[in-house]
């Protein structure tokens, strides 16, 4: 992900895990950040849940 912005970045990223079944589960989202006197002052995350429910439900 590109930013022009230079109070802000976004990153694209990846997750890996393992449902409470055991059950492997990999899902993509991405990661908003607001900058502010070279702090993060704000980050908000983005993410499909739908992966979850159809991995818990047996569906891949």
């Amino acid at each position: 992900m590109e930013s022009t912005d230079p109070a802000g970045a976004g990153p694209e990223w990846e997750a890996r895990g393992t449902l409470a079944d055991g059950t492997p589960i990999t899902y993509t989202g991405s990661t908003f950040l607001t900058l502010s006197d070279d702090r993060i002052s704000g980050l908000r995350t983005s993410y499909d849940t739908a992966a979850f429910v159809a991995m818990s439900a047996g569906r891949r």
